[in-house]
């Protein structure tokens, strides 16, 4: 699964085959959050890369 997050997208891709995309507007862009969980079962998370990248805007 791959997760990528910006200021106002959201996208989601998993194993190659489903995406996911929706535009959300967080009221302080500067403290997105994200949340890992599992509904009625488990989940391990084994690995977790971030990166912040820097503006096009500049």
């Amino acid at each position: 699964m791959h997760i990528f997050l910006d200021g106002s997208v959201l996208e989601i891709f998993i194993d190659g085959r489903s995406c996911l995309t929706e535009r959300f507007y967080h009221s302080a862009p500067q403290q997105l959050n994200l949340s890992i969980f599992a509904t009625d079962g488990e989940t391990t998370l084994h690995r977790l890369d971030a990166w912040e990248l820097a503006s096009v805007w500049n």
